[in-house]
């Protein structure tokens, strides 16, 4: 079926204007759209996210483009910048002897042409003492937003708010 295609074959509808049996009919005919580009990076993010609350660094970095931008902007801890899967692998794997548990929870996404908004909330139970001041199994809880922008079908930029 084409954009802008006016139907004006009564039999496509039913009396009360849902689709009747000659439209499923026609519908049942057209190809199965490719998924689109929005429904590839969501499916990246729930990937990566995945992969994340578990702990499983390369499931994350084999998500990633070679050239991966990760930044971690905090209010409590400045700003930590990492550029290529080389270093993104390092400090994700730095990070996980200082958790017990840890895990990212999607509120939101909002998906643009080559980027999506993510609202996070991040749970996690530290390992040690953190510099933040948090103990050794305390629960720490945070809400952020997450900036993921892609290229070539990879996680090219991530960007880390809360």
């Amino acid at each position: 079926m084409q954009t802008g295609t006016v139907f004006r074959n009564r039999s496509m509808l039913t009396g009360n204007g849902v689709a009747g049996p000659e439209y499923t009919r026609l519908l049942s005919q057209q190809p199965i759209p490719k998924p689109n580009h929005t429904g590839l990076m969501e499916n990246l993010i729930r990937q990566y996210i995945d992969a994340y609350n578990k702990m499983d660094v390369p499931a994350m970095v084999a998500l990633l483009h070679d050239v991966i931008v990760f930044e971690n902007v905090s209010n409590t801890q400045g700003i930590t910048v990492t550029s290529g899967k080389a270093d993104f692998d390092a400090i994700a794997r730095q990070s996980l002897p200082l958790f017990r548990s840890r895990r990212q929870t999607i509120r939101s996404i909002t998906l643009g042409e080559r980027t999506a908004a993510v609202e996070i909330v991040y749970e996690a139970i530290p390992a040690i003492d953190l510099p933040t001041g948090l103990k050794a199994g305390e629960t720490m809880q945070l809400r952020g937003v997450t900036v993921f922008a892609f290229s070539d079908g990879k996680i090219a930029r991530i960007s880390d708010y809360s």
